[in-house]
């Protein structure tokens, strides 16, 4: 969905990999995901993004709004945002955060 790719023949290895799970991996349309029990979580939540498609960045707008979550949009990478060079800069600086307010509302558990 809005790849742009032209595959090489015969697919590098990586690629090969990536189709072979994808097609043994269960469909996103199966997953049964409770939005609503996320939402009512106290946790804190972060949303990534690659803006590479409307239509992921408009399931990022909906999850954002509906779970109360922090956004990050890191454009560059695709589908793979987790690959981009600030992607984990990012994600540890949210964890670090979430950490100290558990630890200032004393909600935080050894």
């Amino acid at each position: 969905m809005g790849s742009a790719l032209d595959p090489p023949s015969p697919l590098p290895p990586e690629l090969e990999q990536g189709a072979r799970a994808l097609a043994v991996e269960r469909g996103p349309w199966e997953a049964e995901i409770p939005l609503d029990v996320l939402a009512a979580a106290s946790f804190p939540k972060l949303v990534v993004s690659g803006a590479h498609h409307p239509a992921f960045d408009g399931i990022c707008d909906v999850l954002e709004r509906a779970q109360g979550a922090e956004r990050v949009v890191l454009e560059g990478f695709g589908h793979t945002a987790q690959r981009h060079l600030k992607f984990n800069d990012v994600l540890v600086s949210f964890v670090e955060r979430a950490r100290a307010t558990s630890r200032a509302d004393g909600s935080h558990q050894e």
